[in-house]
């Protein structure tokens, strides 16, 4: 049974909180929530919207994405708060979010598509996917809920298929560069400023099976709205 840490409890009650608000005044307001909340290109650099580069972690498309994200970051999450302690493992979350943001937002500003919304934990939890492989390299993980690996090259060919994603597809590439955004954050967090960010504390390893389903992308159903495009979700 999954013991969760007080930090990770706390952001997957946030997320489902959040998604369930977002459902209710969604259909009230007509996307309004999204349209505040969510990471909208145009409204950060033309508004200030600037807490959009954080609060679109907590909204989410819909109830299988909302699950895939909390699934993970309740297998991983707590492992890598009791490593780091709640406050470091929060900051290391926050930026690898952050990351995704900034880098999604440059991306449609160059792309066209600034009045794109983006919604998803989905550059967190890649950033943390990164750091669990990185920590404990030999856990075992299972591939697509059938193929048993080792967790350092687990997140290995996850980065490989984001990234191959995001070079050869034509829809899904914005996405697949915020995951690879939030697997960068995490590399160079852990690799440039180990000393201060996380706090490491010595490993103990642990027997058992670990079992993830990387997150699969769905594409939304179009909404009656100004936008040609759906909004992008990860």
């Amino acid at each position: 049974m999954i013991q969760l840490k007080p930090a990770v409890k706390a952001l997957i009650i946030a997320c489902v909180g959040v998604f369930l608000c977002q459902v209710v005044f969604d259909q009230m307001l007509d996307g309004g929530v999204t349209a505040v909340f969510g990471l909208v290109p145009a409204s950060v650099l033309k508004k200030g919207f600037f807490w959009q580069l954080l609060t679109y972690a907590f909204l989410h498309a819909d109830v299988l994405h909302l699950t895939l994200n909390c699934l993970v970051l309740a297998f991983i999450g707590s492992d890598l708060e009791s490593t780091w302690g709640k406050n470091k493992f929060l900051q290391f979350y926050a930026l690898c979010v952050l990351s995704a943001a900034v880098i999604y937002v440059f991306a449609q500003t160059i792309a066209g598509g600034v009045f794109v919304p983006m919604v998803g934990a989905s550059g967190g939890i890649y950033g943390l996917l990164m750091a669990y492989g990185l920590l404990y390299p030999d856990r075992t993980m299972l591939f697509m809920m059938v193929f048993p690996m080792r967790a350092k090259h687990f997140v290995w060919i996850l980065a490989a298929f984001e990234f191959l994603t995001t070079v050869s597809s034509r829809q899904g590439w914005l996405s697949s560069l915020a995951h690879l955004s939030g697997m960068g954050a995490g590399f160079l967090l852990l690799w440039v400023s180990r000393s201060k960010l996380p706090n490491q504390k010595p490993i103990k390893k642990k027997s058992g099976h670990l079992r993830l389903v990387p997150e699969s992308e769905k594409p939304l159903e179009k909404k009656k709205t100004d936008q040609k495009k759906p909004p992008t979700f990860h």
